[in-house]
């Protein structure tokens, strides 16, 4: 659902599958099941008969804020806390460069 927050809008499901690496029928599934929740909703679109758009409802904005707290504490638990400042320093400078890259493989 966070790859759905960060969209302006809405994405198509292939695209949302694509970047979660999940294949069609796992995405439907995971999909079923948040739109049961409330949590997004699935649209056919304009152009294209059997194409499908997916966009957070406000209850799965919700989740995600709820979230933030908990998934922050985590990640400082899990890796922040386990490194002296120098790996921190390294780790930062390696995932700042790992994320340029692969944002050059997006355009």
């Amino acid at each position: 659902m966070s790859i759905l927050n960060a969209e302006p809008e809405q994405l198509r499901a292939y695209e949302l599958a694509a970047r979660i690496d999940f294949d069609k029928p796992r995405l439907h599934r995971h999909l079923d099941r948040l739109e049961a929740r409330g949590m997004i909703r699935r649209r056919q679109t304009d152009d294209k008969p059997r194409g499908i758009t997916v966009e957070l409802e406000p209850d799965g904005r919700a989740a995600i804020l709820a979230a933030r707290p908990a998934r922050g504490r985590h990640i400082r638990e899990a890796i922040v806390q386990a490194l002296t400042p120098e790996e921190l320093e390294a780790f930062t400078h390696a995932s700042e460069k790992i994320l340029a890259h692969l944002r050059s493989l997006e355009r």
